[in-house]
């Protein structure tokens, strides 16, 4: 409860994220949205296991707006009781900006975003970069999860935080339930955590996922290391297809 308290708070507080709970707003949203030449995704899902019985649960999703990153989050099938957006308009928009060759979609580990979007009939087309694998170019040595790349590359202490309460939260939940921490996260994802708690972390997800790409830009790595930066995304295409 004190987290989720925490996370009201963060998300009345913070203009930039938007947790989007009226689907009247899904139009003007993705309009915006596809008015951009980059755009950030991240899925939250009710398990890793894609290929069995996993689900995404909510899609976040951002862009620049000047310096800023606009960030929101369209909750679809947490298994909470909560209000949230039917799952097909929701699908419609995001299927019209990741399928927009247009846009240059950016996500962590994409790969894994390809085969949850896939489940629901929405590929990645045109421009796609990975931010993971751009960190690993810049730094092979440090961790390569989003949380902890925002954190030292980007000097973000935020990141260590949200991920912890987030933790806590699936930690108490999982000993609810009588099931380890893994066991429980491989069953049930993000699925049972509230909207709102949710939301705030993944509009977090992709405003990390952005600057770390604008980061890398500006320190050059795929300029500098544009072979072998082609090279892993043409494989992680490639991978994602025979997994398929």
């Amino acid at each position: 409860m004190h987290f989720q308290t925490q996370a009201f708070v963060l998300q009345r507080d913070d203009p930039r994220h938007h947790v989007v709970r009226d689907e009247a707003e899904l139009p003007a949203v993705f309009e915006w949205l596809s008015k951009h030449s980059l755009v950030a995704v991240d899925t939250e899902t009710s398990g890793v296991e894609w290929f069995k019985h996993s689900r995404i649960c909510g899609i976040s999703m951002a862009a620049w707006d000047g310096e800023v990153a606009q960030c929101y989050y369209f909750p679809i099938r947490h298994q909470t009781g909560e209000r949230q957006l039917p799952v097909g308009p929701v699908l419609s928009g995001v299927r019209s900006i990741l399928e927009n060759e247009r846009i240059t979609k950016i996500a962590h580990n994409i790969k894994f975003d390809e085969h949850m979007l896939a489940r629901e009939g929405i590929a990645i087309l045109g421009p796609r970069r990975d931010s993971m694998v751009e960190a690993q170019l810049y730094d092979e040595n440090s961790p390569l999860s989003l949380k902890e790349r925002a954190l030292i590359d980007l000097k973000d202490e935020r990141a260590k935080v949200f991920e912890s309460l987030l933790d806590d939260v699936v930690e108490k939940q999982a000993k609810a339930a009588k099931m380890g921490k893994e066991a429980y996260r491989k069953q049930f994802g993000y699925a049972r955590i509230p909207v709102m708690t949710c939301g705030v972390y993944a509009c977090y997800d992709v405003e990390f996922t952005l600057r770390l790409g604008k980061f890398y830009d500006d320190v050059g790595v795929r300029r500098f290391f544009a072979a072998p930066y082609e090279i892993e995304m043409e494989l992680s295409k490639a991978i994602f297809e025979m997994e398929e």
